[in-house]
């Protein structure tokens, strides 16, 4: 008498040579068949390398299992997009199509996962080849929906965005979607593996951060398998804030410490409490209240109190690309140690800069303007008043303007406190909090007038910024500021500093 045994193995991966059946044994269709198929497109995140069963245990492997469709993981360890010719690398823009069967069953969605391999591509080189790559892809099969998923610490966040933009603008479509993801996962060692290395940053996801990231992700790829196709489901309203604001700590766990939280009064006025080591250096730790915002548009508000134990404690109004620890950014705020200060990123886990501080405390009304690489700052003196009202004392004074900064065109802005250490809680209160789309933003005219006497005064020329630091590939003049050396120059004037 014959028998058989099922068995259940912990493989790194799935490799299946062969099959052998007793003489009396059969095959049976799955149970949840299906006439869908997934392609799931990318790097080692996409074959859930380091997880406890490889491919197995990947969101892919989990996200079809969820909606019990077929699917197909389309990687390589080390996977970039672009091909790099001198190296004799061979991208996915090139792997993808070669020994394509053409009598295979065509995806009806297809999910990519690229970038974090490409850093060496210029944004612009990256950009045009992911458009070029989604083209030969939608040429292939031309009503697969494709959505693109931002790298978890939003490598190459703005290239992606502006490869989507343009496919749906050339082909007047709409099923190409960027998906940001960088505020699914918290950076730490629940989601990341290897995240407590501080030699590099981890960019590969634990078991329980592949169940994450499976868990949000196929509610979108449901969508996209529905007859007729529905529309990405947007983020759950936030039960406790109003209209659509969303609050979240950004950075890693252990930076951030103690949990912040936010209350309001009205739809206009907000407290936040925040705790976390900073928003600055290369990495960021703070509590974020925000909305996202499309192209330009504004933020202004009152900021009535700052409560803070530590010197270097922060609250303010920022404009930030993406939702991950190191996002490059502008922010308009206070801290107990520079006053009122403007500072920036401008490149992802790039150094922030401090672009100009003034002699102030609360309470002054804050405004910071996007239109398009060009980004604005405005301060006004207000009254608080006991029935909680604010008014303005004086018309808007102009602090700085921030030119040639790219932040991605789908970006978030927002209320940020930090306070400077991960055991203590900073609180701010803001009031008239207020957005303004960008079809209806105004000129302010001359807001750099002269400023009253009661007015913040500007302080001494900050050590860490020096006019005329410039910047290339090849030098670094006037010890660079502490800036990173790069294919670019950077020229700050009194009031103004431009990146080109």
């Amino acid at each position: 008498m014959s028998t058989s045994t099922n068995s259940t193995l912990p493989l790194p991966g799935l490799n299946l040579a062969s099959l052998t059946l007793n003489s009396d044994g059969r095959t049976a269709a799955p149970r949840h068949a299906s006439s869908q198929l997934v392609e799931f497109i990318g790097h080692d995140l996409v074959l859930g390398t380091g997880t406890s069963n490889g491919l197995v245990t990947s969101f892919a492997w989990q996200v079809s299992d969820a909606l019990h469709v077929e699917h197909a993981q389309i990687a390589f360890p080390g996977a970039s997009l672009v091909d790099k010719g001198k190296l004799g690398h061979q991208g996915m823009q090139s792997r993808y199509f070669q020994d394509k069967d053409d009598a295979r069953q065509a995806p009806a969605v297809a999910v990519v996962l690229l970038g974090e391999n490409d850093m060496d591509s210029s944004e612009e080189t990256y950009s045009l080849a992911l458009a070029d790559f989604l083209k030969r892809i939608r040429d292939t099969t031309p009503a697969l929906a494709i959505l693109i998923l931002s790298e978890p610490l939003g490598d190459k966040t703005r290239a992606s965005q502006n490869a989507v933009r343009l496919r749906n603008e050339q082909e007047g479509s709409q099923e190409i979607h960027f998906v940001d993801t960088t505020g699914w996962l918290q950076y730490g060692p629940e989601a990341f593996l290897d995240s407590a290395s501080r030699l590099f940053l981890s960019k590969h996801w634990s078991d329980a951060g592949h169940a994450r990231m499976a868990q949000r992700l196929a509610p979108l790829v449901q969508a996209k398998l529905s007859e007729p196709r529905q529309p990405l489901p947007g983020p759950q309203p936030n039960p406790t804030l109003p209209h659509d604001w969303h609050t979240m700590d950004v950075g890693e766990q252990g930076a951030v410490g103690l949990p912040g939280s936010v209350s309001f009064d009205s739809p206009q006025m907000f407290t936040l409490w925040g705790s976390g080591t900073d928003i600055g250096g290369t990495k960021d730790a703070f509590r974020y209240v925000y909305q996202p915002m499309s192209g330009d548009g504004a933020v202004e508000t009152a900021l009535l109190s700052h409560s803070a134990f530590g010197s270097c404690a922060k609250a303010g109004i920022m404009i930030r690309e993406h939702l991950a620890l190191g996002s490059p950014h502008v922010m308009l705020g206070i801290s107990p140690a520079d006053g009122v200060f403007l500072q920036m990123r401008h490149s992802n886990f790039n150094v922030t800069r401090l672009v100009k501080k003034l002699r102030a405390s609360p309470p002054y009304s804050f405004r910071l303007e996007r239109r398009q690489d060009t980004f604005s700052a405005y301060l006004s003196h207000t009254r608080d008043n006991s029935n909680k009202d604010t008014q303005q004392d004086n018309s808007w004074q102009s602090i700085a303007n921030i030119t040639g900064l790219k932040l991605a065109y789908d970006a978030y802005v927002g209320l940020a406190v930090t306070s400077c250490d991960p055991a203590v809680v900073s609180v701010a209160k803001f009031g008239n909090v207020s957005l303004t789309d960008g079809r209806y933003l105004t000129d302010l005219g001359d807001a750099g007038g002269d400023a009253n006497e009661a007015g913040p005064k500007e302080s001494d020329p900050d050590s860490s910024f020096v006019a005329g630091c410039v910047l290339s590939s090849r030098r670094c003049s006037c010890g660079c500021c502490g800036w990173r050396c790069k294919s670019r120059k950077v020229e700050r004037s009194v009031d103004t500093l431009r990146l080109v």
